[in-house]
């Protein structure tokens, strides 16, 4: 590719420009790679977090009902965070095909 303009009688060298601009667009494209797996590395810290949080609630043996409450309150938690990660997951499909009301409802009949 030519980097040499005629404008009139003058010719106009544009490679110092388009060098400078692939350099920088590679900058640019390292940083937001590094800035997306830096948000990765946190979200998946506070997903580790609270499966570790649900394996220790999940490890006590209910010995009396206020022990099965909190067991079956971890349970309903987990699966909660695992609905609404299929719905974020999905989402894309599902709006393509369903309307977002529709979506709105099956996600709330889901949870309930």
């Amino acid at each position: 590719m030519s980097y040499f303009n005629n404008v009139d009688f003058i010719l106009m060298d544009s490679s110092p420009l388009a060098i400078s601009l692939r350099q920088q667009t590679v900058e640019w494209f390292t940083l937001y790679g590094k800035l997306l797996h830096e948000m990765a590395r946190t979200n998946m810290a506070a997903v580790q977090a609270k499966l570790d949080k649900f394996a220790l609630d999940l490890a006590i043996d209910p010995n009396d009902l206020e022990d099965l409450k909190i067991v079956l309150q971890v349970h309903c938690s987990f699966l909660l965070i695992v609905v609404d990660l299929f719905v974020l997951q999905h989402e894309c499909w599902i709006t393509q095909y369903l309307p977002r009301k529709t979506v709105h409802i099956i996600s709330t009949q889901i949870i309930i």
